[in-house]
C-alpha cells in the first residue's frame, strides 16, 4: 500500500474544473471539491503552449439577422448553406434602386477601446462588401477570382480578409475608440473606397462577432446576451508553462497600468520607428503581433505612466527579426533616474545594464518568443515615468541604428517585484484579482492528520502578506500556515499554537524558485514539519483539534495537495517530500 492510497483527498493529475470548483483526483464524489474564486478574467498558458484569454462575442443575436438587427433598404433570408456546411447562413438582398450609403444590416452597441468586428461573407451577385465599426470603415472584394488589393479603409487600423474555403471569406475590421454601431452591406464596385450601393445585388453572410483586441478569434454564438467564455470569472487556471502537465496557477492581485498592451500605436510616443499591426503570430498563436522597424538611430517606442511607490515591473514579449537584441528602459523624472538593460532575443539570454541596481530577466515562451522584464524601485516622490523599448544590432548599444526590425506583443507595467501572467488591456488599465482556492475535508479524528502540498513559488518576496495555505483549529487558536514568503531564498512555514510561535524554513540547500514539497503531520501530541526530504520540526504541542481545512491559497503554482486522516511515519513523510 503506497502513501497515496492512504490519502483522503488528492488534488493532482489534471483535475476537472468549472467555475468556482476544482474536482479532486480522489475521491471522485460530487460532494468533495476545492472551492475556487477570482472575481475577474485572467490568462494562462494552455496545453498548446499558447497564451489563452477570455473569449467574447459582445453582439446579441449574432447569427439571427432578423432579430435585434436593423435592415436598411434591403431584405434578409435565412436557411442558406454556410461556410461550415450548415444551413445557418443568410442571403442579404439590396432591393432598393436608389444610390445610398444606408443600404446595410446594423446593430447598435456600446463598447470602447480596441475592438474587432468580424463576419463571414460569400459573393452572391455582388462582390464588394462594406463594414463599419466605430471610426473605421472598410470595403472588401469577396470574388474568389479577384486579383489585386482586396481591402480599402478609412482608418489606419484597417481590416483583414481570410479565405475559409468554398467561396467564403472571414472579414474583420478593427477600431480604437467608442463603438456605438456595427454594420455590413453591399458596396460599390471599385477599389477606391466607393461605399455607395446601386440598390441591387446579393451577398451571403453568417456569424457576426464583436470582441476586444486586434484579431478575430473562434466564433462564439449569442442569443439574447453577450458571450464570455474561456478563462472568465472564477475559472481555475491549469497552466502548462514549461510543462506537458498542468499546475494550478495562483497569483496575487495585479493591475496592468499600460492602457494598450497590444495596440502599440496607442502608446505615448514612437520615434524613428514604423509599426505594423497584425504582422506576425504572437504567443497567443494568433496573427496579432506587431512588427517594429527602425528608420534611423535613436529609435524607440515609449509609454508614460503615473506609478505607485515601491517596486514596479515593465515587461513585454519580443521575437527576433533581423535585430538580435532588444533593450528596455525606465525613466523617472523627479529624480531623473534612467535604467537600461539589453536582451539577446536570438539566444534567450539577458545582457548588461546601466543605471541603478535592479532586477531583470528573460523567459522563453516558445516559437522564438521571449518575455523580457525590468524591475525598478520607485520612490514616493518620483511617481511619473516612462517605459521604453528599442532594438539594437550590437549588445549594450542603446542608440540602435536604422534598418532594424523585430516583433512585439503584450506590454505590461505592474506594481510588484516580478512579472505575473499577462493581463491584456484595450484602452484602459485592467486589474486581475487574486486567485483563491480552499477546501474543507472532515477527518475521522480532528486531532490527528497530515497534509502535503507540492508547489512552485511565483516570486521571491512577500507581497501583500497573502496567506498561501492555512490549517486552522476549531477555535482558530492553533494553526499552521505556509506563506509565499522568502528569506535568504528559503520558503517559510509558520506554526502557531498555545504559548508558541515558530518559523520553520525550507532546507538551505534547496532553490525555492523551483519545486517544493512540504508536509505537516500531527498525531494528537507531536507536530512535525517536513520540507524537501528533511524533517525540520518535531515538538510536543497540545491541544490542536485541527479541522484540516485549507484556505486562501495564492502566490504559488500548486501541483498537488494530499490530505490524510492520520499522521504519516517519518520515513513516509521524508519519502513523499523528497525532490
Amino acid at each position: 500500500m503506497t502513501v497515496y492510497n492512504k490519502a483522503s483527498l488528492v488534488l493532482a493529475e489534471s483535475p476537472a474544473y468549472k467555475a468556482g470548483k476544482i474536482q479532486p483526483y480522489y475521491p471522485l464524489t460530487p460532494d468533495v471539491s476545492f472551492d475556487f474564486t477570482r472575481a475577474t478574467s485572467a490568462t494562462r498558458v494552455n496545453a498548446s503552449g499558447n497564451i489563452e484569454k477570455e473569449t467574447q462575442n459582445l453582439l446579441v443575436q449574432s447569427n439571427t439577422f432578423d432579430t435585434n438587427w436593423t435592415i436598411s433598404e434591403g431584405t434578409i433570408l435565412g436557411g442558406q448553406t454556410g461556410y461550415d456546411g450548415s444551413t445557418n447562413a443568410w442571403l442579404y438582398t439590396d432591393n432598393v434602386g436608389t444610390i445610398s450609403k444606408s443600404h446595410d444590416v446594423r446593430q447598435s452597441v456600446s463598447e470602447s477601446g480596441v475592438n474587432c468586428f468580424s463576419i463571414y461573407a460569400k459573393m452572391g451577385t455582388k462582390a464588394w462588401v462594406k463594414m463599419y465599426s466605430g471610426l473605421n470603415t472598410c470595403f472588401f472584394n469577396i470574388d474568389p477570382n479577384y486579383v489585386g488589393n482586396r481591402i480599402g479603409t478609412d482608418n489606419t487600423l484597417g481590416g483583414r480578409i481570410e479565405d475559409v474555403g468554398n467561396g467564403w471569406f472571414r472579414l474583420s475590421i478593427f477600431d480604437n475608440g467608442s463603438t456605438s454601431l456595427v454594420l455590413f452591406g453591399i458596396a460599390g464596385g471599385d477599389n477606391s473606397g466607393n461605399y455607395l450601393s446601386d440598390g441591387t445585388g446579393t451577398i451571403y453572410i453568417q456569424n457576426a462577432q464583436l470582441e476586444q483586441g486586434l484579431v478575430a478569434r473562434d466564433y462564439q454564438e449569442t442569443t439574447t446576451s453577450a458571450f464570455y467564455g474561456g478563462i472568465t470569472d472564477n475559472i481555475p487556471r491549469l497552466d502548462y508553462t514549461d510543462s506537458s502537465c498542468p499546475a494550478l496557477l495562483l497569483e496575487p492581485q495585479r493591475t496592468n497600468e499600460l492602457q494598450h498592451s497590444e495596440y502599440l500605436e496607442g502608446w505615448n510616443l514612437f520615434i524613428n520607428m514604423t509599426l505594423t499591426a497584425n504582422n506576425a503570430t504572437s504567443p497567443e498563436g494568433l496573427q496579432n503581433a506587431y512588427k517594429i522597424e527602425t528608420t534611423s538611430a535613436g529609435a524607440y517606442l515609449r509609454d508614460a505612466k503615473t506609478l505607485t511607490a515601491g517596486n514596479n515591473v515593465f515587461s513585454i514579449f519580443a521575437k527576433k527579426g533581423n535585430a538580435q537584441y532588444i533593450w528596455l528602459a525606465t525613466r523617472f523624472f523627479n529624480g531623473f533616474t534612467d535604467t537600461y538593460v539589453w536582451f539577446d532575443i536570438e539566444n534567450g539570454t539577458k545582457g548588461g545594464r546601466t543605471g541603478e541596481s535592479f532586477d531583470y530577466d528573460i523567459e522563453d515562451y516558445g516559437n522564438g518568443w521571449y518575455r523580457c522584464y525590468i524591475v525598478h524601485n520607485v520612490d514616493a516622490g518620483d511617481l511619473f515615468g516612462y517605459a521604453y523599448v528599442g532594438l539594437t544590432n550590437t549588445d549594450e548599444n542603446f542608440a540602435g541604428a536604422g534598418g532594424l526590425n523585430g516583433y512585439l506583443y503584450g506590454g505590461q507595467w505592474e506594481s510588484g517585484s516580478y512579472a505575473t501572467s499577462y493581463i491584456p488591456t484595450y484602452g484602459s488599465a485592467v486589474t486581475r484579482n487574486n486567485d483563491n482556492v480552499s477546501y474543507t475535508q472532515q477527518v475521522t479524528d480532528s486531532s490527528s492528520f497530515a497534509v502535503f502540498i507540492e508547489f512552485e513559488p511565483t516570486n521571491q518576496s512577500l507581497e501583500g502578506g497573502g496567506t498561501s495555505i492555512q490549517y486552522p483549529s476549531v477555535t482558530d487558536s492553533y494553526w499552521a500556515r505556509l506563506y509565499p514568503y522568502y528569506t535568504n531564498e528559503k520558503t517559510r512555514l509558520l506554526l502557531r499554537g498555545t504559548g508558541f510561535s515558530d518559523n520553520i524554513y525550507s532546507p538551505s540547500s534547496h532553490d525555492t524558485s523551483t519545486n517544493n514539497k512540504w508536509l505537516i503531520s500531527f498525531d494528537g501530541t507531536r507536530l512535525k514539519a517536513f520540507a524537501n526530504g528533511e524533517k525540520l520540526y518535531d515538538e510536543v504541542n497540545t491541544p490542536y483539534e485541527f479541522q484540516s481545512a485549507g484556505t486562501g491559497i495564492q502566490g504559488m503554482i500548486v501541483k498537488s495537495i494530499l490530505n490524510f486522516n492520520a499522521p504519516l511515519t517519518d520515513q513516509e513523510a521524508i519519502d513523499l517530500t523528497t525532490i
